[in-house]
């Protein structure tokens, strides 16, 4: 059973990010490719969005 502490980054990606979560359970992985996703669209560079995520190769970072 998750603790409310567990349940509070999501909630505030919920806010920061405008994401329906009604019935739904954001993963690490899902979080993580939202992340990019945004950072893309923000025109980050590849360094940048590696640097937040933390990926470790510009490959891995491809496939978001």
């Amino acid at each position: 059973m998750a603790n409310s502490n567990d349940e509070r980054p999501a909630k505030s990606k919920k806010n920061c990010t405008d994401i329906n979560l009604n019935d739904h359970k954001i993963s690490n992985h899902s979080g993580r490719k939202i992340l990019v996703q945004i950072l893309k669209r923000l025109n980050l560079s590849n360094a940048e969005c590696m640097a937040s995520s933390r990926h470790k190769s510009e490959q891995g970072l491809a496939r978001y």
